[in-house]
């Protein structure tokens, strides 16, 4: 089988199958492991949906696949391969099967803003109180965000869930009735221009009870784009100086749920100093070792009456 699997690869390679439109490959022809797993992905119908162009020119006729059915006309022989490991289509509790995920990329200026720490809309301050809203894989949820709390740590959330920073991130770290963690840009360049972007320290006002939200930090001086939600009652780390700003309102089950099978090892938290491959790759290496991350379609700010 691996044989056959291995003339599909070379074959889907020659015909310059999975190009995109712009000339881009796809992970699918990266290496035959990528191939497998792009393809089972669409095998159970719990991918993006991708479009190719034929014989990868940019003038090419288009082709999406999503679909079991769209992987089965685009690449026979190894919607072949799959059918003789796999007997359907679908894994139960799969919560992404046959639901469109749409894949968020910012357009060229808000790009040039994520790149430009030093736009006078980083500057912008929040209001008293607001609700940031969060649309993700596994489902909404909203943080109710009191400034009064801590005013840098605010002010900061505010302007990255306006300005578009949270959009399609991963939740890179999700420990089971601790911590749900997320904050590293997909795009490396990105979070090179924010990784050292600092906040002053917030004196710490509210516990991290279950529920709450703060910066993920290395010290209290020491807070850039990472936060994190209190999936239990934390307050045994209020005397590090962790300073909640909100807490969510709605859809904390939502929270609890996302996926965290891989624990520590897709980049883990600031302190233990793992993120370089995560910093580096971005989502591009997590796509490829950690695919069944959570993330955040898109996220918006909803200010309180």
């Amino acid at each position: 089988l691996y044989r056959r699997l291995q003339e599909a690869f070379a074959s889907a390679q020659e015909r310059k199958l999975y190009i995109g439109p712009n000339g881009s490959p796809h992970y699918a022809v990266n290496t035959i492991a990528e191939y497998w797993a792009e393809g089972t992905q669409w095998w159970f119908w719990s991918n993006y949906p991708a479009t190719f162009a034929e014989g990868g020119k940019p003038d090419g006729a288009r082709t999406e696949v999503w679909s079991p059915d769209d992987l089965k006309r685009y690449d026979p022989a190894l919607y072949d391969i799959l059918g003789r490991m796999y007997p359907d289509h679908h894994i139960p509790l799969d919560v992404y099967h046959g639901r469109r995920l749409r894949s968020v990329r910012p357009d060229s200026a808000t790009l040039a803003l994520l790149r430009n720490p030093g736009d006078a809309r980083w500057r912008e301050a929040s209001p008293a109180s607001f609700v940031a809203e969060f649309e993700t894989t596994r489902g909404n949820f909203a943080i109710e965000v009191t400034r009064a709390w801590a005013p840098y740590g605010a002010d900061r959330f505010y302007q990255l869930v306006r300005n578009g920073y949270f959009d399609d991130g991963r939740f890179h770290r999700v420990l089971p009735g601790y911590i749900a963690q997320w904050g590293v840009h997909g795009d490396p360049a990105v979070y090179a221009r924010w990784k050292s972007r600092f906040i002053p320290s917030d004196p710490p006002t509210q516990s991290n009870v279950r529920g709450t939200i703060g910066f993920a930090m290395v010290s209290p001086e020491k807070r850039s784009t990472q936060v994190y939600i209190n999936l239990r009652d934390n307050s045994r780390n209020d005397p590090q100086g962790f300073a909640p700003f909100g807490r969510v309102i709605e859809g904390l089950e939502v929270v609890d749920s996302l996926y965290s099978g891989y624990g520590e090892r897709a980049g883990g938290g600031l302190r233990a100093g793992r993120q370089g491959p995560l910093e580096q790759g971005g989502n591009a290496w997590l796509a490829r070792g950690y695919p069944k991350l959570d993330w955040i379609l898109r996220a918006s700010i909803r200010t309180l009456p």
